[in-house]
Formats: C-alpha cells, structure tokens, sequence
C-alpha cells in the first residue's frame, strides 16, 4: 500500500511538472529520530538543487535566533520591544515599541500583514543601507494600521530581524551561521541565506519577476528582501531538501529546539487559532491529516512547506518552486494535501 502511494504521488508530480506547476521538486518523511527518511521523491530539471525557502525562513532562523538572543540577557516572550531592544528602537514608531516579543513572532501584534517598501524606491540601487530601508518603510505606518487581531505578518518578522542586526551588529546570515554551527552543522550542508550558498551551486528559478523585469535566480525571489538589500526577518533562507532534512533534526531535537518546541504550543495556550511562536499549527487542509491537528510547521511562498510531530518526532518535507510558472496558481493547495497524505500513509498513524 505504502509503495502503491508513493508510486501515484510520484506520478502526479511528473504530470504536475508536465503541466507547468513547477520545474523542481523535493519530498521526504521519516521519523527525525532515525538516520535516513523512509521515502524520498526528487525531481529536478537541471543540475540544481537549492530552493528558495521563502516564509520557512521566519520559524527557522529569525524566531529562534530572537528567542536565543532574548533568554542569554534574561528576558522573555512577555518582554516588550523598548524593553529588550532599548537604543535600537529609539526610530521606530512609539505606538509598536510596546508590543511584546511573542506577540511580533506569534504574529499576535496586529501589525499588517506586508507593506510594499520597494515602492519607495526609484530603483534596485537606491537603498545601501538595509536598515534605513527598513525604518522608511515602518515610518508609513499609522496607528490605524494596527489591531488587536491574530494577523500573519510579514512585517513584524521584518522589523525583529531589523532589531536583531542592530542589538548584535552581525547579520542575520551571520547569526544563522553561528547558531548551524552550534547544531554541529558545518558548511558541508548548504543552508544559510544566499550569501552562505557557494555560487557554483546555483538557486532553483522561482519564476519572471514584472518589477524587476527577469527571471528569478541565484537571487532571493521576494521584492521587499530584494529592493531592501541585505538580510531580513520575513525570508532569506535557501536550501536543498537533504540539508533541510539534515537541519529540521539537529535543531528540533537539540535541547534548545526541544525547548523552543515546547514553548510554542504552551505560549498563551488557547488564546490563538493559528499560530504559536514562530510555527503555524497543522490544523488546514493541506497539513492536518499528517500530525492529526497536533503538529507544528510552515508554508513559503515559493512552493515550500514542512510539518513536524513532537510527540512521535515524525516530519514532512515538500519543497517546490511553483512560483515559476504562475504565482497564483491554486493548484498547489491540493498538491500539498496529497503529499500530507502520502507522509500519513507512509509514516502510519
């Protein structure tokens, strides 16, 4: 029955690619507790192999590196942003500097969903300091803008990446090496933000940009962290499938991310529909069935998701870049829900 499912996945993929859903694709479950997946489908159209990992960036970086920094100087999830970043905020608008650290990464502090900053500029040259960037982009905001609702944000994890680089003045690549690092992962293992991935690997298209006028490769494929220049919050990160794989088990089951995992679901528990601290919960159509309503990840736009259990360490990985064709294409929801369902039936109940 397993192979007979993986089989037919396998089949609509090369249908899928055929009809122009996306050019590459990665798929693998297992358990994190053992050495090697259980099953793993790979399709790819040329010799490369690294994806743009877009939003996963935000609960695989930017989240815990905000958590890690937070906690070695004694503070908390309930710490405000003046509190845990005070010289640093000293620019942004007084009405968001009293939101706290779990409300920016839980995406609880009502800030809106995505501004287009790159409209601020005359072109990709302008801005040389990311941070300026950044500070004229959030200076547009009113108080208006913000409510009191669970409001997937973009632009929270935007300006906890800007308050990260200036309280360490590191990079956010420079800050996600460093923490690999402390997860026994050296530079054999290609993730990292783009300047980390070696050049001769090149990035996997991930479609025609029509504000940039090209194709999008070896270049990150959101406009904000494009025209911004320099490292962001909200995405950033690349890699391939196996290394990704490779990452999901040396933080989710190091102490640290054992921790981390634990704080996100017991956070204000109950308080929230959809998110926790850094991870959405598996409760839609395309993740559910796999972690039974009990399991953590994340979605990116560009085609990219993983799921994981705690309770049984069981994951899923499904990485595509379905951006290239049609970035609205819908046909990928249904996709994502039969590769959930193919990791259900491989991995069991």
């Amino acid at each position: 029955m397993t192979e007979l499912a993986t089989q037919a996945f396998r089949d609509n993929l090369l249908r899928l690619r055929d009809a122009q859903l996306f050019t590459h694709a990665f798929f693998e479950a297992g358990f994190l507790t053992e050495d090697e997946p259980r099953e793993r489908v790979e399709l790819y159209s040329d010799h490369r192999r690294i994806f743009d990992l877009a939003s996963l960036t935000k609960v695989l970086s930017t989240a815990p590196l905000t958590y890690r920094n937070i906690t070695k100087r004694g503070l908390t999830l309930r710490s405000t942003i003046d509190q845990a970043f005070r010289k640093q905020v000293v620019d942004i608008p007084t009405f968001i500097q009293g939101r706290s650290i779990g409300e920016i990464l839980g995406h609880r502090s009502g800030l809106p969903a995505w501004r287009n900053f790159w409209t601020l500029c005359e072109d990709e040259n302008e801005w040389s300091d990311s941070h300026s960037a950044i500070i004229r982009g959030l200076s547009r905001l009113q108080p208006s803008d913000i409510n009191d609702s669970e409001i997937y944000s973009d632009i929270g994890y935007i300006l906890m990446g800007l308050l990260l680089e200036r309280k360490t003045a590191d990079r956010l690549s420079e800050l996600f090496f460093d923490f690999k690092e402390e997860l026994d992962l050296d530079d054999r293992y290609q993730i990292g933000y783009l300047d980390n991935i070696p050049d001769h690997l090149g990035t996997i298209p991930t479609g025609f940009c029509h504000v940039r006028r090209r194709m999008v490769t070896n270049e990150i494929h959101d406009e904000n962290a494009h025209f911004i220049g320099g490292d962001v919050g909200h995405t950033g990160l690349f890699a391939s499938g196996e290394d990704l794989s490779a990452y999901l088990r040396n933080f989710l089951l190091s102490h640290f991310g054992k921790k981390f995992v634990e704080l996100s679901f017991h956070f204000e528990k109950g308080r929230w529909k959809d998110w926790t601290i850094g991870f959405r919960k598996a409760d839609d159509k395309g993740s559910s069935l796999f972690a039974e309503n009990k399991g953590l990840g994340h979605y990116g736009f560009t085609g990219t998701s993983f799921w994981y259990d705690p309770v049984d360490h069981r994951y899923v990985i499904f990485l595509t870049n379905r951006t290239y064709f049609n970035r609205l294409d819908k046909r990928i929801a249904e996709l994502r829900r039969e590769a959930s369902q193919v990791a259900y039936d491989i991995l069991g109940s």
